[in-house]
């Protein structure tokens, strides 16, 4: 189960250099902006096992940016627990990751 929680200042010396080294970079990579805009979209983080989750939260649902470190399928495998099985929305995934998501 993963604990999502409010972004903070201090996340940035632990999430940047596990963001940096993942397969997955887009603009949705950038520390600085997704905390200048964590209120605003109510973006929640969760640091587990060398992931980096960042999960957007509102009436309509949550959505999920994709997880980066190091085991996209353990990653997934930990949003759908999360998500107790539903249905899981995502966005900012790379269109080249899109097949690889699909086959997890």
């Amino acid at each position: 189960m993963l604990n999502f929680r409010p972004m903070q200042s201090d996340d940035f010396a632990i999430a940047v250099p596990i963001m940096q080294k993942s397969e997955g970079i887009t603009t949705d990579a950038n520390f600085v902006a997704l905390y200048m805009w964590s209120k605003y979209y109510n973006t929640k983080i969760c640091i587990k096992n060398e992931t980096v989750f960042l999960r957007m939260e509102s009436d309509e649902g949550n959505a999920y940016i994709y997880p980066h470190g190091d085991d996209l399928k353990s990653a997934l495998l930990e949003i759908l627990k999360t998500e107790n099985g539903g249905k899981v929305r995502f966005v900012s995934i790379p269109e080249s990751f899109r097949e690889k998501f699909e086959a997890i």
